[in-house]
């Protein structure tokens, strides 16, 4: 049994719902929990040490939790160690940091919303954008490849693939234009959505081999997806959950595990932090996104 010390954290690991005064009321708050999110508190609590790689996307682009940030340029892959005294302060003087707040309060707040508000939550990030196939690339080698840290590591990769636009195609061609290649391009698959799919699955599935040649110990794998595709309630819940849990860990998932108990049975299970499952809900919500309904 481990102790825990971040209590508080631990709190997040649960549905908005649950956080009573802590609930998020606006956009920057669901950004705020996402960064300061409580996997990565109570890991480092048991003494991991936590590497981000930088997303492209506000909500996972940093996290002030981080020991490293993972940076992907034209010049190659970059790594800098990095180490915040307060969290909860963190970029709070930065002036990008508050002229990024302003523009999402104003979309959100104003009729641009049903134009722009998706877009303001991926953001952007240079030299790459979050579609850029370079980016995507990069972040997969790095994965693929073996991770040098000093005793246990938690590695988080916010990889915004499949999404559209389809930046490959099923041969792994990629354009580096934000319109992606259109559903004419390979007349042999669906939709140049799918050809991109078909590249992407490989590219996973090599990722999950180096990393299980690069382990000394059996590692916890967990990828799992954070919406459907399409635009029904159903098509946007069915999402991928897939797990490599060693010693016998995949023995208590069930097929209806939802993202909210991911985390909690694998605490459970190999830390034995007694956190519990909680129901499995769905939510879906209107274009507030703080506006969530059952």
């Amino acid at each position: 049994m481990y102790t825990i010390h971040s209590t508080p954290s631990i709190l997040n690991m649960q549905y908005l719902d649950g956080l009573g005064e802590r609930a998020p009321k606006t956009q920057d708050d669901l950004i705020d929990i996402a960064r300061l999110h409580s996997v990565a508190a109570v890991l480092k609590d048991l003494e991991y040490t936590y590497i981000h790689l930088e997303s492209g996307v506000v909500s996972t682009e940093v996290s002030p939790l981080a020991d490293r940030i993972v940076l992907f340029t034209p010049s190659g892959t970059l790594s800098r160690s990095v180490g915040y005294a307060d969290p909860q302060t963190y970029a709070g003087d930065s002036v990008s940091f508050l002229s990024a707040r302003f523009s999402r309060a104003l979309v959100q707040s104003t009729a641009l919303q049903p134009l722009l508000g998706e877009q303001f939550l991926l953001g952007g990030s240079e030299p790459y954008e979050w579609w850029s196939p370079h980016r995507t690339l990069q972040m997969f080698g790095f994965l693929s490849a073996p991770i040098e840290a000093e005793g246990p590591k938690f590695v988080f990769a916010h990889i915004v693939k499949p999404h559209d636009p389809a930046t490959f195609d099923k041969e792994g061609n990629y354009i580096d234009d934000h319109q992606g290649f259109d559903d004419y391009h390979d007349l042999s698959v669906a939709s140049a959505y799918v050809g991109q799919l078909i590249y992407v699955n490989k590219l996973v599935l090599d990722m999950i081999d180096g990393i299980l040649r690069a382990s000394a110990e059996p590692p916890i794998i967990v990828i799992a997806g954070d919406h459907g595709r399409g635009t029904s309630v159903n098509h946007r819940h069915s999402i991928l959950a897939a797990f490599h849990l060693p010693y016998g860990g995949s023995d208590g998932l069930y097929p209806t595990i939802s993202s909210v108990n991911h985390f909690r049975y694998i605490l459970d299970f190999y830390f034995g932090l007694d956190l519990g499952l909680l129901d499995d809900r769905t939510f879906s919500y209107s274009s507030d996104y703080a506006d969530f309904r059952k």
